[in-house]
This record gives C-alpha cells, structure tokens and sequence, in this order.
C-alpha cells in the first residue's frame, strides 16, 4: 500500500496535467479560419476507416491539381488528397505510415515538386504547423515532430537569432501551449472553436482555385526550384518505397504542370523522372502532350491550375491510374455514400458561388483571343459532340446555329470588333442531348497591334502599341521574379507608357489589353506580351593615352553579364568590336593602336536574365589619338 498510493497520486497528477495542458492547447492554439486550412489535413481522419483507394500526397501543386470528388463522380473511385502546403518528403513519409493505421489504399500517388524544391525561407514554422498542429498524437507525429524539429532548429536561426534549440522546437510540436502560452489576443472564440467547427472535408483534401490567368500566356521565366534531388528526398524517398513495397501498395510519382517551379523545357523535370525510375517507379509527367496539353485558361492567377485545370489533371491522371492499376470502385457504406455525394454537391455549389460553374453542359468562360471569342462549357461525361448558338447582341431567341465541335472549346471567328454576342451551346448526344446550356453575353475587343518595349537612352522603359480609338488599355507588369503581374496602370488616351521604377540589368514583362464598356461591365481583349531586359545607356566617363595605348572608363553598371568595346579608326566606316569584358569592369586598355592615329570608341553592354540576352544602346562615341612616351 505504502508504494501503490505514491504511485496513484503520480498517475492522477500526470492525467491532470494532461487534462489541463490538453485544455489550455485548445484555447491558446492559433485557430485556422480559412475552409481549406480547417479541413485540410484535418479531415482525413474523419474519413471511414479502409474507404479510400488512392492516397494522394505533396504540396500546393497536388491539392489545387487533383479533386477526388471529381474523381468520384466520373469514376466511382474514391481517394484522398492528404496534402499540405510546402509538403517536404519527410512529411509525405509520416503521413503515409499514419495514413497506413486508418486505410488501406491501393495506389499511393506522391507529387514530384519536392523531390527537388527545399523551403529555406522565414515561412518554414508557418508550413511546419500546418502539418502537424491537427495531426493526433501518435507515434507518427512524434517521428514528424522530431525530424522537423532538427531542420527547423538548424535553419531558422539565419533569419531569428533567437530561434528555439532541437529539443525545445520538437517539445512544443508535441505540446503546442509551449509556443502559444504567452498569447495576449485571446477572444471567445478561441474557447469555442473547436466545438463549434467542422473539419470534416468536403473537398477530400483536394482544394481548387477560382481565378483565371486572362490568357495572357501564364508564362513565368525563373523558375523557383532547385535542379538537384534534395537531402529530405534522398533519405526519404527510398523508405517510402520501402513502406509501400512492404504494404503490397503500388507508388507512382506525378507532376503537376506548373511553368514556374519547372520551367518551358524538360531539363528540371530529366533530374527528377530520372532518379524516380531509377526506383523502378512511374514518372507521370502531366504537362507531357500524350498526357494533355493545359492551356493558358486552366491555370489561375496563381501559378497553380485553377478548377477547370484540376478537373482536366483529375481526369486524366484517373484514367491512368485505372487503366494501369485495374482499379474498382469500393463498395461504401449507405452513410459514407451519402457523404461522398454531397461533397458533390458542395464542389458544384461553392464553384458556383465563386463565378466557376462546373454543371456539365454547362458554359464555363468566355474570352478574346486574337482573332476570336473563345466559348468554353463543361464537357458531359457521356457526350463528344455539342452545337453552338449565337445571337447579336443580348436577345438570345435570335441565336442560330454557328457550328459544331468536339472537346470543350469552340473559336468564333466570325467576329467584329466592339459587337456583343450571346452564346449557348447543346450537348449533341447523352443524358443531356438537346438541352440548351446557360447564356453568356460577350464583347469581341481587338488587341493591340504593334506592341514594342525598349530601353530608352535616359535608361526608363518605354512600350508603345497601337489600338483601336473606342477602347482604353490595361497595363500590368511583372518584375521576372515575381509569380503574378501586377495591375500598374490604365491609359485611355495615350498608346504609350514609361516605366522608371526600375532595377538595372533585370526582365520585365509588360502585358498590354484593349478594353472595352458595355453596360458596367469591362470586356478586354487577349492580352499582349512584351519583354524588355532592362539596360540603361552606358556612360563613358573618360578616355586617355599613354606609353602608345588607349584606356576608355565608364560609369559601373549592375547586374551586366559583359561589356563590349568597339572601336574604329578615324574617318572608316564601320566599327568593329575588339574586346568583350566581364560586367563588373569599368575600364579596357586597347594596345593594339599605333602611335599619333586617331581611334574612336563606344561601348555596350550585355545583360542576361532567366534565358534571355540582349544588348545596349550603344554609349555615346568618343575619340582619342594615341601617344607615345
């Protein structure tokens, strides 16, 4: 009794610590109020156990690409996107071997950003508690917790000195009240949060993006990612094929189209297709053309697909995934039918709700092209073929049949400028076969015409364009390092712009739109592109002679791959370029002159950036005879 009774008052003041520590976590917890950060990757342990076929994981390039309801709804399949953002490779492999406690999928489909991206930024706690602050204590989580704790402690000091130790960070991953005790903005609603919030999800993890690029070519020219296979993914990797091999699960690899962390050519993605099928695993690459070809308008003003790119990803990596993994719906449950069904239902309406209708049959978008209105609906899941109707002007009961097409895209090119049109379509074949879709009303704008940026001599940028004279323009910039052009200004009158905000040596890229009113609502055309690798003018600050040879200086110049000097004897012709120097330099010394001659001289110089390479406005030409001494 003497030893029982210590030990009873030791386990009762431990489970009410416990009790306490749990409450005061709940209070003081940060809350997510946003519906993807609440339910995502929170829901997925509200999933049925053993209800989910494929396993889907990475980072925001997976969760805006994949819809499992969408998946459902074509395919009867069911899945999961159990991902996070910035989801490294050591977070995939503990959400696996969690994942593996509750389901038991068949196919398990990892994202390939991160095999190569690593997040070295100020940012990394905010991700880091995204992924673990509604994971459930387990033996997963402590293994999570204890890994990120060892990159977070080495890396974070660079931008907090005053960043926690290993054991310290891991210690409140585990109990959060040790990094939110000392709060001071606590309301009732962190009281009642977690009572009075859901966080089942009704997307199944997989969250889309309701915005549109404007067609404007959703091109961006660095590319945020690495070209090496990173150290989390070379430890990691492996043992999730381990774990998979072991669980009798099949593994693919996919990647999700995204310019801006692959960049236009294949050399990113040769580094990352190579090591994964040195495992023997499939490289699905989704921005290859045998897969599809995404288009401007399924990407949104982000650098992810929006909905209507993830419903083309969603169905296309589908079919690969069935056709190549026999795949069968799994029988469900009465309850867990009816949840797959109305999260349906939510897709549709919160689409819906955010101007992106996804009714199939339905019109999805209208917009210029450069000769055309472009009608875009939701394809039938039973139908290949649809007519298209047109009325000039708003009354649609005078609409005739202008064609026919296949896909979900029809050009209308027998347009005119500043003339509105109302468009429906009608599904030729299927459930839906001779029901007219929605309306929508349009105006064809003519693009501007003769779009031209250049450096002028004083080292502002200048782009001129010619256009229609009832429209005004739209000028957005997009500074190269930068994921989205910003709206900079807007010109009614002129068919110019100078631009002085500016850094030497670095891409710009202009996009230029005509615009048109018709009753309130702003009609604009494609978009017109424009680059222009800033350079200002060189500037020759002196020229001398001496001991027979010429020195030219200059004014240094930024962010210059090289500088060219030029040179010509009095009274010929043509220069002739004589030397080519690196950027940083500010004077050359030309020997190779004779003595008492006259010899002139300009230079410029050459900037490079993200691929391109342009050079100068020459300088200003200046002369010297050679001496003697």
């Amino acid at each position: 009794m003497k030893i029982v009774k210590p030990i009873l008052k030791g386990v009762a003041f431990t489970l009410l610590l416990s009790i306490i520590l749990t409450a005061l976590t709940l209070i003081y917890h940060p809350k997510w109020y946003n519906y993807q950060d609440k339910g995502q990757p929170a829901g997925f342990y509200q999933e049925p156990k053993n209800t989910i076929d494929v396993l889907l994981l990475g980072s925001c390039n997976m969760y805006s690409s994949f819809s499992p309801v969408l998946m459902y709804e074509r395919n009867g399949i069911t899945s999961y996107n159990f991902s996070c953002p910035d989801q490294e490779m050591s977070t995939t492999y503990y959400y696996i071997k969690d994942a593996l406690t509750r389901q038991k999928p068949k196919v398990i489909v990892v994202e390939a950003l991160f095999l190569m991206q690593e997040t070295h930024t100020g940012n990394r706690e905010k991700y880091n508690r995204f992924a673990l602050d509604y994971m459930p204590i387990s033996a997963n989580k402590i293994g999570l917790a204890w890994e990120t704790a060892r990159t977070e402690s080495a890396m974070m000091p660079q931008y907090d000195a005053t960043a926690s130790s290993r054991a310290l960070t891991f210690a409140s991953y585990i109990f959060p009240i040790l990094r939110y005790h000392n709060r001071t903005d606590l309301s009732n609603e962190d009281v009642t949060y977690f009572a009075e919030n859901e966080f089942y999800s009704y997307y199944k993890g997989g969250v889309p993006l309701f915005s549109y690029t404007r067609n404007d070519g959703n091109r961006t020219f660095a590319v945020f990612n690495e070209k090496t296979i990173n150290d989390s993914a070379k430890k990691y990797f492996p043992m999730i094929k381990e774990l998979c091999d072991k669980n009798g699960i099949a593994l693919v690899v996919a990647k999700s189209p995204n310019y801006a962390r692959w960049g236009h050519d294949d050399s990113y993605t040769a580094v990352a297709r190579e090591y994964v099928e040195s495992f023997g695993i499939p490289f699905v690459d989704m921005h290859a053309p045998q897969y599809n070809n995404f288009e401007d308008y399924d990407y949104g003003v982000d650098i992810n697909l929006n909905v209507y790119g993830m419903r083309k990803f969603t169905y296309t990596l589908a079919d690969y995934l069935i056709e190549n993994y026999n795949l069968q719906p799994t029988p469900l449950s009465e309850e867990n039918t009816a949840k797959w069904e109305e999260s349906i239902a939510w897709v549709y309406d919160r689409s819906l709700g955010k101007g992106m209708d996804l009714e199939q049959g339905h019109l999805a978008q209208i917009f210029n092209k450069e000769d055309a209105v472009c009608v875009r609906w939701n394809p039938c899941l039973d139908c290949g073929e649809y007519s298209i109707y047109r009325a000039e002007g708003h009354d649609e009961s005078t609409a005739v049949k202008i064609g026919t097409a296949t896909g979900e895209t029809f050009d209308d090119k027998d347009v005119t400028h500043a003339q509105g049109y109302t468009y429906y379509v009608v599904p030729n074949h299927g459930a839906k076969a001779g029901q007219r879709s929605n309306s929508m009303y349009y105006v064809f704008v003519s693009m501007p015409t003769n779009v031209v940026g250049v450096t002028r001599d004083d080292g502002a940028m200048k782009v001129t364009w010619d256009g229609e004279e009832d429209c005004y323009f739209r000028v957005y910039r997009r500074y190269y390092k930068a994921l989205k052009f910003s709206a900079w200004l807007t010109t009614e009158k002129h068919r110019d712009i100078n631009a002085t905000d500016i850094k030497e040596g670095e891409l710009y890229t202009f996009r230029v739109s005509a615009a048109i009113r018709d009753d309130g609502v702003e009609y604009q055309s494609k978009c017109v592109l424009v680059d222009i690798l800033q350079q200002g003018k060189p500037v020759i600050t002196g020229i001398s002679s001496a001991d027979s040879a010429n020195t030219v200086t200059w004014e240094a110049m930024k962010n210059r791959e090289s500088i060219k000097i030029y040179r010509r004897n009095a009274g010929a012709e043509e220069f002739a370029l004589i030397k080519t120097i690196g950027g940083d330099r500010t004077s050359f010394t030309d020997t190779e002159v004779k003595p008492g001659k006259q010899y002139e001289y300009f230079i410029t110089s050459v900037a490079e950036c993200a691929g391109m390479k342009e050079e100068s406005v020459p300088s200003d030409v200046m002369s010297v005879v050679t001496i003697k001494n």
